[in-house]
């Protein structure tokens, strides 16, 4: 009897050795053991701080899978790379502590101050902006962290989605939701790496990270609504309309460009960097040249100015800057000196203000 018994278990067994590959090749067929391995990398990949369901939002797909980079930049503290499983769509993500993240106007796409390709939105409440064109998108977020100084937790993110061409530019949704997984990456990564900030969910936001169509300049509401008082002398150079976003306190990077009649063409931008933002741009683009607090270029194609602000050693940072459309024979007229230096004024002020700044500094 006990030989029987033997051999029955001994069958079993049998049978369910040979099962093992009918289980795994149904499970591997269905899709089961790769949505498994999908949502596995996507919990481990960047030491965990990716947020499932807001990357799958951005991603526009819940096929979405995650892997570590390779090779990070010194003072990394996590890379990975998102995508969609037979897809073009994809996301990249990095994490640094700010004075770590020199930089992040680079990654955003600000290499100079003489070209221009799109604007900064805020996020919302949150401290970052976000910048789209052309199926391209690249966010940034920077948590103060009460518990390391003046330092702070910088993610910087950029989502490609190539099939959605233009439609990055002028969805509101398809940019909220990739802001919207930026900040819940931030959120997980000060919990992992240990940046005590202030997380008072309830009264923070994501904005819907858009822009304004161009508005007649004597009507800007926004980031231009300072340069209201200037609209007869901005007319003067060719000055009717304005592109702008909303004000925000909490935005790293403010913009207010100046276009012609029909608002396509960009003659001049007026800009606003903070923190980190401000030393990045300073050591990244021909701002590198310059050592003074305020002044102008000899051929005045930059007029800067600078003011001190709360929580970080760096100085915030002013421009005005003329824009050259990639060598178009459209080139903006140099307005007179006293224009420039008005306009970046009306403007800083403001924007200090909002940031608890002092007074800024101007030529």
């Amino acid at each position: 009897m006990q030989r029987h018994r033997r051999r029955r278990l001994k069958i079993a067994a049998a049978v369910s050795l040979g099962a093992l590959p009918l289980i795994f090749g149904g499970l591997y067929f269905s899709g089961t053991l790769g949505s498994w391995q999908d949502d596995r990398g996507l919990s481990s990949a960047c030491d965990g701080v990716l947020e499932k369901d807001s990357l799958r939002a951005a991603l526009g797909s819940s096929r979405a899978y995650a892997r570590d980079s390779k090779e990070s930049p010194d003072g990394t503290l996590a890379s990975c790379s998102t995508a969609v499983r037979g897809g073009q769509n994809s996301m990249d993500v990095q994490v640094r502590w700010s004075s770590h993240d020199d930089k992040v106007t680079q990654t955003l796409g600000r290499t100079s101050s003489s070209t221009h390709e799109s604007s900064f939105v805020p996020l919302g409440t949150w401290p970052g902006v976000l910048t789209s064109s052309q199926g391209l998108a690249h966010s940034s977020v920077t948590l103060a962290c009460r518990n390391r100084g003046s330092d702070g937790l910088t993610v910087d993110s950029q989502l490609t989605r190539p099939s959605d061409g233009s439609a990055m530019d002028s969805s509101g949704r398809l940019r909220t939701s990739f802001a919207r997984a930026t900040v819940e990456i931030a959120k997980k990564a000060a919990t992992t790496f240990g940046c005590d900030h202030d997380s008072s969910d309830t009264t923070q936001s994501v904005s819907t990270a858009s822009d304004k169509p161009p508005v007649p300049l004597p009507r800007a509401s926004g980031t231009c609504e300072p340069l209201r008082p200037l609209a007869s002398s901005a007319k003067k150079v060719a000055v009717t309309r304005a592109r702008e976003s909303e004000s925000s306190k909490n935005a790293p990077i403010e913009d207010c460009v100046l276009t012609g009649r029909d608002g396509k063409i960009p003659l001049y931008r007026i800009s606003a960097y903070y923190g980190p933002y401000a030393k990045s741009f300073s050591k990244n683009t021909d701002m590198s040249t310059v050592d003074s607090e305020a002044g102008m270029t000899n051929e005045g194609a930059l007029t800067w100015g600078t003011a001190q602000c709360p929580g970080t050693a760096e100085r915030a940072i002013y421009t005005f800057s003329l824009l050259y459309d990639g060598g178009s024979d459209a080139q903006p007229e140099n307005p007179p000196r006293s224009f420039k230096i008005d306009a970046l004024t009306a403007f800083a002020k403001k924007s200090a203000q909002e940031h608890g700044c002092v007074a800024p500094h101007m030529p």
